[in-house]
């Protein structure tokens, strides 16, 4: 009977630590910095987002987008430069793909300010930048 009470006390102090009982996201979460990608007024998940410095410049940065539109990025670049350049691509078979012509970081105008000056930021893609897979269907964005 000892053991099982000990057992459940450091299961109750673990859940505790570990934060169980949350609702909803972290503060920690939210304060991370991250970049929400709608498309058509509405988020756009299973995008990867990616952060340069300098147009054809080597990737500093990435995160993919969650249900929410929200790429999270977790390390950034110290000291960070005044604006980013951005490239993204799509990264899951969800029936659709994002057109190349726009998400390229060498041929776009995607620009994101510095993370320390504005920690959430938003890309609105513009209409046409979603494609179907399927030749005869629109996509549902």
């Amino acid at each position: 009977m000892i053991d099982f009470r000990l057992h459940l006390a450091s299961m109750m102090v673990l859940a505790t630590l570990v934060g169980c009982d949350s609702d909803g996201p972290s503060t920690a979460a939210m304060d991370t910095p991250h970049v929400q990608v709608l498309y058509q007024d509405g988020p756009l998940p299973d995008v990867c987002v990616r952060l340069h410095e300098t147009q054809a410049g080597p990737v500093l940065a990435q995160a993919i987008s969650q249900h929410d539109g929200r790429a999270r990025f977790t390390e950034l670049p110290s000291p960070a430069p005044d604006q980013y350049f951005v490239s993204m691509e799509s990264v899951s078979d969800g029936g659709w793909l994002l057109d190349s012509k726009i998400t390229q970081a060498k041929q776009n105008a995607i620009r994101l300010d510095s993370f320390t000056q504005s920690p959430q930021q938003t890309i609105q893609l513009p209409r046409g930048a979603v494609r179907s897979l399927t030749t005869n269907r629109k996509h549902s964005r």
